[in-house]
């Protein structure tokens, strides 16, 4: 960007700008994620009919009312003849005889890349209706209308094998949408799903019948789907399982305020019980380490749960900062789990970036934060114990790399990992534009992980074969992100044992 601008005196000690000229070549993107058309910007403006210290009346500042206009609305398809002005090059007068009125900026700058889906449906761009998935179709009426969504859910794990299913949704409504989950399971040739229905939109009711497996330690950043290259390459399942029955009635209330708050409470009774490992070899013939699925706590378990989350910015993919904020509280409320061993358990889950140095760039340098804490009272389940998370083949912010799976349990646990991004600046001060230009991040991290089991009988957690971290575990490393665009190449040592371990992860865009 170049910006240029000529003064001239017009009495006294007055100098004013009689032009202002600029100059722009802007490139937004990132390589083969994320790409827009490069903006170039060349524009002259004239500044003139200039008055020294002249009287104004009153009445211009009576008014409180805001004029607001949609220059879009009253833009000219012609230069008025008389207008005292720049001239106009002859490209810029072929360009206003030639003006496409139907032209916008979303068509002529449509983005590229993996990402691009995301930013056109944000911009209102493309055909149909924005945030549809490719996989929906949908005949609307004036008020109501059939619209169906499916989402693949394709997973593998060691109890299950192949978890091949769906995720339908059937829109019916504003307020009205029929919910499903849908899968075969190979190892044990049974169906698995859920079914039920959500009314209403900012305040919401919704209801599932479950009859599921499901994960006894829930993560806030591992997913199935990435788990299951672990298990098909013969290594140890992230992952413990049980199986659910039952029915969950869910109130919600979402955007109070003017913030992204939510409220939630859920209420469920279900009946839990313990899954044998089927699976020995993967699908590849890799022989799976030794590591067996340990039981639950089984019988009817009556439960609610309180949950609050507050989210500031965030999407699915990794792009940008996710910062956000959840606090959840459950109790049992009868059953025979919840009546013979009554339990509570709490949690709060907090995702934040801090600005640092070079904060005037578009894109400063940044420290990302990540604090998980939780306790479970001595009477929890072992599907209601929490957990730290580790690592697999693909390591994650948020969790111990150089920790081996599965995750450290425990009825107590906390887990606080930062990373500072230094951005391309290291490759700057080496004058290594060929870095830069690649958009290669380097980046400083670190993380501390302690689970201890209080008050706890002994041969729960034998029988649960649980590992626990009770004297903590500490870590830095070093990445360099952005290889190829999307991948990143991570090292981590451990500090309070021996330990290091180099891995790959999804680059952090921005």
């Amino acid at each position: 960007m170049a910006y240029r601008q000529q003064f001239s005196s017009f009495g006294g000690s007055f100098w004013l700008p009689v032009d202002l000229q600029t100059e722009m070549d802007l490139k937004v993107g990132v390589a083969r994620m994320l790409d827009f058309p490069p903006f170039l910007i060349r524009q002259t403006s004239r500044l003139s009919d200039f008055a020294i210290n002249v009287e104004l009346p009153d009445s211009l500042y009576d008014s409180g009312q805001r004029l607001v206009v949609d220059s879009s609305l009253v833009r000219m398809d012609a230069r008025p003849p008389d207008l005292a002005a720049v001239p106009l090059s002859e490209k810029e007068a072929a360009a206003y005889v030639g003006i496409d009125s139907t032209m916008t900026i979303e068509r002529a700058y449509e983005p590229s890349g993996a990402f691009a889906r995301f930013v056109k449906n944000d911009m209102g761009g493309g055909s149909g209706e924005a945030g549809r998935s490719a996989g929906s179709g949908a005949a609307q009426g004036r008020a109501w209308r059939a619209d169906l969504g499916l989402v693949p859910d394709v997973h593998y794990n060691r109890v299950a094998a192949w978890h091949l299913g769906v995720r339908p949704r059937i829109t019916l409504h504003k307020r009205l949408q029929l919910l499903g989950r849908l899968a075969w399971e190979s190892a044990p040739q049974a169906l698995s799903g859920a079914a039920g229905l959500r009314l209403g939109d900012r305040f919401r009711v919704e209801a599932m019948a479950v009859d599921e497996t499901a994960r006894q330690i829930e993560s806030a950043v591992k997913e199935p789907l990435l788990n299951s290259a672990s298990v098909l390459l013969g290594e140890s399942d992230y992952f413990d399982y049980y199986r659910r029955r039952g029915v969950t009635v869910d109130l919600s209330a979402r955007r109070l305020t003017s913030a992204r708050l939510t409220a939630r409470l859920r209420l469920g009774v279900e009946d839990h019980s313990s899954l044998e490992q089927r699976l020995v070899k993967s699908t590849l013939g890799r022989t799976l380490q030794e590591r067996a699925n340990p039981p639950v706590d089984e019988g009817t378990l009556t439960w609610l749960r309180v949950e609050a989350s507050r989210t500031w910015d965030g999407l699915p993919i990794p792009i940008g900062p996710q910062r956000s904020m959840t606090l959840r509280a459950e109790w049992s409320l009868g059953g025979q789990i919840g009546t013979r061993t009554p339990y509570g358990r709490y949690e709060a889950d907090l995702f934040w970036r801090f600005n640092t140095f070079f904060q005037r760039r578009m894109i400063p340098n940044s420290l990302d934060l990540r604090l998980v804490a939780g306790l479970a009272t001595r009477q929890a389940p072992p599907q209601r114990w929490g957990g730290v998370d580790g690592a697999s083949i693909l390591s994650t912010f948020g969790s111990l790399k150089t920790a081996e799976q599965p995750p450290y349990a425990g009825n107590q646990w906390v887990l606080l990992a930062w990373e500072h991004s230094l951005r391309t600046v290291p490759f700057e001060w080496l004058d290594w534009d060929w870095a830069v230009e690649r958009h290669w991040n380097v980046l400083v991290h670190g993380a501390s992980g302690w689970s201890r089991f209080k008050r706890v009988d002994p041969v729960r957690v034998a029988r649960s074969r649980a590992v626990a971290a009770p004297d903590g575990h500490h870590e830095v490393g070093l990445s360099l992100s952005g290889l190829f665009t999307v991948l990143r190449l991570d090292t981590a040592w451990r500090l309070d044992a021996p330990g290091f371990r180099i891995g790959l992860s999804a680059a952090r865009v921005f």
